[in-house]
């Protein structure tokens, strides 16, 4: 199968399997913003990549969620750092705990700084293919909310799809081009092949 599949009709492509080759460039961002939902607004934006940084602020439109202010995990550092280490898995704790350091907590810039530093110092080396999340993951998990409820497939398959950017439009391009399409996505995304039946049989239905 090729490395992306397009359906000129729709401009669809199929997303390749996302992997790490050692040739990334990273780029290390925050987001500070006005509460914890989705729905919520920015209200500064700071990014740092090879020495060179970036922030803005934003005006919200929605008052801010004082929750907001207190929020700042690690995903990655949950799986990878025992808890028995620290207290909690906030950026801070992380960064005093590991660099000895402390700074400015909920200023975007100063977050992407430290973000980077705890990066480099303690969780670089951790870091697999498996970690990488699609800027789309959360669309893409959207997209399988109908075929969730009828309990066809579980959710954890729909994660692992959704994670490497691949959503049920992608399923429904790869069913429409080859009667297996929906297979070789899966082998390609290394996701277990147990569901591409039901998500067969589903997409059929649709039609």
């Amino acid at each position: 199968m090729n490395d992306s599949w397009t359906d000129p009709d729709q401009g669809i492509d199929i997303p390749p399997p996302l992997k790490l080759d050692k040739t990334e460039s990273y780029v290390f961002f925050d987001l500070e913003t006005t509460g914890l939902g989705r729905k919520s607004d920015i209200t500064q934006i700071a990014a740092l990549t090879n020495g060179k940084q970036f922030q803005r602020y934003v005006i919200p439109r929605v008052e801010i969620n004082i929750e907001a202010r207190f929020i700042d995990t690690l995903k990655v550092a949950k799986k990878y750092v025992s808890n028995s280490d620290i207290p909690n898995f906030k950026q801070e704790t992380l960064v005093k705990h590991y660099l000895g350091e402390t700074y400015l907590a909920h200023n975007a810039i100063e977050d992407v700084k430290s973000l980077h530093s705890l990066y480099e110092m303690k969780l670089a080396h951790h870091i697999k293919s498996d970690d990488l999340y699609a800027f789309v993951y959360h669309k893409c998990l959207d997209s399988y909310s109908d075929i969730l409820k009828s309990k066809a497939v579980s959710r954890l398959i729909c994660v692992r799809l959704a994670k490497e950017g691949i959503s049920l439009k992608h399923l429904k391009l790869a069913a429409s081009r080859d009667s297996n399409g929906i297979k070789f996505v899966f082998e390609d995304h290394k996701v277990p092949q147990k569901s591409v039946k039901a998500f067969s049989e589903y997409l059929k239905d649709e039609e």
